[in-house]
């Protein structure tokens, strides 16, 4: 379990609730670099308390986002669970657009990128996805859907009110 994964999970900005709740789910699994995830599919939809289809549903939108990276296929004969890693270079933009400033997915960062002698082959050998926009990008998008989150909120309390006073 990685806190710091857990960390950056927990402050990236997402367009899905339920995307971002795997995503804790993965990055409780996962070690310091974001790797090293190996739950079965009925493990993690119990975890997040989702059907089989929605867990399968967010794991792709997680992949083709670039979060997420499929490192190793399960086939039925051997039973085993898919290899997960955790993009933390994507994940610590996506933290930095929430917080407006890059510094403790920067550090994080760091550690990572000094670690990375060490790293197994087959973990230097995936493929990555091309970036994702920059971090101005993520903050204009951050920016829009707390616009919409708070315009939402002001219709839910409107639509409260509206019915607190058909009651009473």
């Amino acid at each position: 379990m990685s806190i710091k994964v857990m960390n950056l999970v927990r402050t990236a900005v997402m367009p899905s609730s339920t995307d971002k709740l795997v995503l804790m789910m993965m990055a409780s699994y996962a070690d310091d670099r974001g790797g090293s995830i190996f739950p079965s599919a009925s493990r993690l939809s119990a975890d997040c308390a989702l059907t089989a289809r929605g867990l399968r549903k967010s794991l792709r939108r997680l992949e083709e986002s670039g979060l997420l990276h499929l490192l190793e296929r399960s086939t039925n004969s051997a039973r085993r669970t898919n290899l997960y890693e955790i993009d933390l270079r994507q994940l610590g933009r996506l933290s930095a657009a929430r917080n407006g400033a890059e510094t403790e997915s920067r550090s994080l960062l760091v550690d990572v990128e000094e670690q990375g002698n060490d790293v197994p082959p087959s973990r230097n050998t995936v493929p990555r996805y091309p970036e994702h926009g920059s971090a101005n990008t993520l903050v204009k998008e951050n920016e829009s859907l707390k616009a919409n989150a708070e315009e939402s909120d002001n219709r839910d309390r409107e639509r409260h009110v509206a019915a607190l006073q058909r009651v009473f």
